[in-house]
């Protein structure tokens, strides 16, 4: 039980580390121009304005670090299955360890 608890633990800290600089992530991105976040923005405040929202207000934004910081869990969601079943025609071991190298290579790149 307690593994189970530490591991759980390690995951909510894991996701969450980003969070305080969320803000300062969301600048950059605003002031780079990237066009995920603008075309992100774009679609938020057409939602905004079809729910009655003020525009100019910080809303867009908040919503915006809301979808990438859930997006973790998305992916972690749609990868486990996929994973598991990896490992029960490959092996646990072997599995893990091409994942482990594979999140290493996206991360370095």
């Amino acid at each position: 039980m307690l593994v189970i608890f530490v591991f759980l633990f390690l995951d909510v800290v894991t996701v969450s580390m980003i969070l305080p600089w969320m803000p300062s992530l969301l600048e950059t991105y605003e002031s780079e121009k990237e066009w995920f976040y603008i075309l992100s923005k774009k679609y938020i405040q057409y939602l905004g304005f079809f729910l009655g929202l003020q525009e100019g207000s910080t809303w867009d934004r908040v919503f915006i670090g809301g979808l990438l910081s859930s997006l973790s869990s998305l992916v972690q969601f749609v990868s486990s299955p996929v994973a598991g079943a990896l490992s029960d025609y490959f092996g646990r071991k072997s599995v893990l360890v091409v994942l482990q190298v594979c999140g290493d290579i996206y991360t370095y790149i």
